[in-house]
C-alpha cells in the first residue's frame, strides 16, 4: 500500500479523529474509506469522461442531422435570406 497523508485543515483533521474515535476504527480506515468514496463519486465526472456541455441540448426529429448538415445550412441560410430580403 502507498500510504501519503496531508491534512492542513486542523478543523478537517479533528473531524476524522471524532469519526474514528466513535466508529472505533482507525484514523487510517476512516480516511482510506473517505477517500474511497469521493473518488468513486467523482469518477465519472473527471474532464476526460465529460462530454461537452453542448452534447444533447437540441433534439431532432430525424436521426440522419449530422448526415444531413450541409443540406439542413443551406436550407436555413435561404430561409433566413428570404426573411431579410422581405424587410
Amino acid at each position: 500500500m502507498n500510504e501519503s497523508l496531508l491534512i492542513s485543515d486542523t478543523a478537517l483533521w479533528k473531524r476524522l479523529k471524532d469519526i474514528a474515535t466513535r466508529s472505533n476504527r482507525p484514523i487510517d480506515d476512516v480516511l482510506t474509506e473517505a477517500v474511497a468514496e469521493y473518488v468513486e463519486r467523482h469518477a465519472d465526472t473527471t474532464a476526460a469522461n465529460r462530454l461537452p456541455a453542448f452534447v444533447g441540448m437540441l433534439s431532432s426529429e430525424t436521426s440522419d442531422t449530422s448526415e444531413r448538415a450541409e443540406a439542413i445550412l443551406a436550407e436555413e441560410i435561404a430561409h433566413y435570406l428570404e426573411d431579410e430580403a422581405q424587410e
